[in-house]
């Protein structure tokens, strides 16, 4: 899946992650999740929005603490090169804190930090 696709294989790459990000089976959920670190640089800064707002959706709502831990780091991965959109940062800061545990807080507290700087996409 590392290889940057154009036109429609391209848009369909996208899709195909989405439909892993959104998959009841939590291996699947966890592995999308992982996969899109691979392909970022192929994406729009329209996909990475897209792809990003879900992930911070479903980060609200994951209940498997390794598909968090993997969308977090997914997240974190996206504001790390630029691509993640500033109002996404709200979503994933929606995430109760006290129920985190391990590398998840201190992913959350990585974006509790850029909430008060000059950092990412407006």
């Amino acid at each position: 899946m590392g290889a940057v696709k154009s036109g429609s294989d391209h848009r369909e790459m996208v899709l195909e992650l989405i439909d892993g990000m959104t998959a009841p089976d939590r291996r699947r959920r966890e592995r999308a999740a992982d996969e899109i670190t691979d392909v970022l640089d192929g994406h729009s800064e329209e996909e990475a929005f897209v792809v990003s707002c879900v992930l911070a959706t479903l980060a609200r709502r994951e209940d498997d603490e390794a598909c968090l831990e993997a969308e977090l780091h997914t997240l974190t991965i996206m504001a790390e090169r630029g691509v993640l959109h500033r109002s996404v940062l709200e979503h994933v800061l929606a995430i109760d804190r006290s129920a985190l545990r391990g590398s998840c807080i201190d992913y959350y507290d990585y974006f509790l930090g850029l909430r008060g700087s000059d950092w990412g996409q407006v």
